[in-house]
């Protein structure tokens, strides 16, 4: 009964040699799932997946985290990143989502639903299937009540909407800019202007003033993305909280950093050492001299071999667990 107990024992060490399984291309043991992971996940340890950074899981889904809450009708699509749903658009003035109308709506006229635009107030539609508007009353009347006849008793306009921060009432419905400031022709409201147009990931925040987007920062000049965390060897900072390797490299998730590419990929027993050049492992060489797979370079080359070591270490422990089994049976026969 020891000896089975020991002969087991002798087993299981072996199969825990190699934890998981190998990876061809880097000869090292990564853990294996044997049902795949779901999207923005990967397996972390034998059959059990993790969610990729800036991921968490929820109800069994990697979901993206975004650390400022998104606004209203927006979603987190990705990390940090918040988008609009498809009948929606951003609008950078109210920094929300707003119906989006297609095509655009015309003068005097706002998108009031999803491909639904609609008459300011004391506006009607030119004709049935326009989308711009016009003054609802007559010209004349138009001209002694709205413009003639406030100016001469110190009437103020009014306007049911309000014209925003930068603007003012300059005639019934209708609102004029401050100084600096601009009407946005989607959205009616005033906007600050600025001369030179700003920069990419850049925006006019105020006259002649441009600011940075959210996630960007001002570097020399240039707005930067920001990645709170620092970004792995050899990969850089492409979007806010978003690191990206350069065209010659690519990710690795096993060591977690950016490595050379090479295309086509490397063969059997060869990896790529530098961009777009293979090379053999220890022990081997070139099948021929355009080759991308290699063969034992000696008698004794495959000595080298990390999964031809892996099958001696098994047979080894097996035929050390058969000494001794054997070593006791002999011990225990009577003289």
């Amino acid at each position: 009964m020891r000896e089975l107990i020991i002969l087991i024992f002798g087993l299981i060490v072996c199969i825990q040699l190699c934890n998981g399984e190998e990876n061809i291309t880097t000869q090292q043991c990564e853990a294996h799932c044997d049902l795949p992971c779901k999207a923005n996940a990967f397996c972390s340890e034998p059959d059990i997946c993790a969610c990729n950074p800036g991921y968490l899981a929820k109800d069994g889904v990697c979901e993206p985290v975004c650390s400022n809450k998104c606004p209203d009708k927006s979603h987190c699509v990705a990390p940090n990143t918040c988008s609009c749903p498809l009948e929606f658009e951003w609008d950078q003035s109210f920094e929300k989502c707003l119906p989006k109308c297609t095509p655009k709506c015309g003068l005097n006229s706002y998108c009031h639903k999803t491909d639904e635009c609609k008459c300011r107030t004391g506006y009607e539609p030119n004709d049935l299937m326009s989308l711009s508007c016009h003054f609802s009353y007559p010209l004349w009347v138009y001209l002694i009540v709205v413009v003639l006849t406030p100016p001469l008793v110190g009437i103020t306009y009014c306007c049911m909407a309000t014209c925003g921060p930068h603007g003012v009432c300059i005639s019934p419905e209708t609102c004029g800019c401050n100084t600096g400031y601009r009407k946005n022709k989607k959205t009616q409201q005033c906007e600050a202007h600025c001369d030179l147009p700003c920069g990419a990931n850049a925006f006019c925040s105020e006259p002649d003033i441009c600011t940075c987007n959210r996630g960007y920062l001002a570097k020399d000049g240039v707005c930067e993305p920001v990645c709170s965390n620092k970004c792995p060897d050899k990969s850089h900072c492409v979007a806010p909280n978003t690191c990206s390797c350069p065209l010659e490299f690519e990710w690795d998730q096993s060591f977690e950093k950016c490595l050379p590419k090479c295309t086509p990929k490397c063969g059997l027993n060869s990896y790529c050492h530098k961009t777009n050049k293979c090379k053999c492992r220890t022990g081997y060489e070139p099948n021929d001299w355009m080759s991308l797979s290699c063969h034992f370079s000696h008698p004794w080359g495959f000595l080298e071999n990390f999964r031809f070591r892996t099958v001696v270490a098994h047979v080894t422990t097996l035929l050390i667990c058969y000494c001794y089994v054997l070593a006791s049976t002999l011990t225990s026969l009577p003289s």
